[in-house]
């Protein structure tokens, strides 16, 4: 039992050495290294809003309107044709609801969790002043 508690006091108390390397570099180079990762971390979270969550949207939109044609326009005389419009119509709906709600989700705790500090202007009145 004696081994056990000595491993895992040991594992845990790991990182504290990688902190304390981390404290004796000076702070301009540790601020430089963060501002590496950082800016790497943005180039990613911009390529993900920019191109695959708009790419994913319009791969269901195009699942949607291709089922809509094997519903309506290649299905008109073949009953399995139209059912196979029907699921594609179903699932692309399913697609894009759990998509927006996802959105809505990642957006609520991000704002919860990241609110924005700048003090949001408020329009302006009229001027009740005088002109002289």
């Amino acid at each position: 039992m004696k081994k056990i508690m000595f491993w895992a006091n040991a594992l845990l108390l790991l990182p504290l050495i990688g902190y304390a390397q981390l404290n004796q570099q000076s702070d301009q180079q540790s601020a430089k290294q963060l501002g590496e990762v950082t800016t790497f971390v943005n180039k990613i979270n911009t390529f993900i809003n920019d191109a695959l969550i708009p790419l994913l949207f319009g791969v269901a939109l195009l699942m949607f309107l291709y089922g809509m044609y094997n519903y309506y326009i290649a299905g008109g005389a073949s009953d399995e044709a139209r059912q196979k419009g029907h699921k594609l119509l179903i699932w692309s709906i399913v697609a894009f609801v759990l998509m927006v709600s996802i959105w809505g989700i990642v957006n609520m705790i991000a704002g919860d969790l990241f609110p924005k500090t700048e003090v949001p202007t408020t329009p302006k009145g009229p001027d009740l002043k005088p002109n002289k």
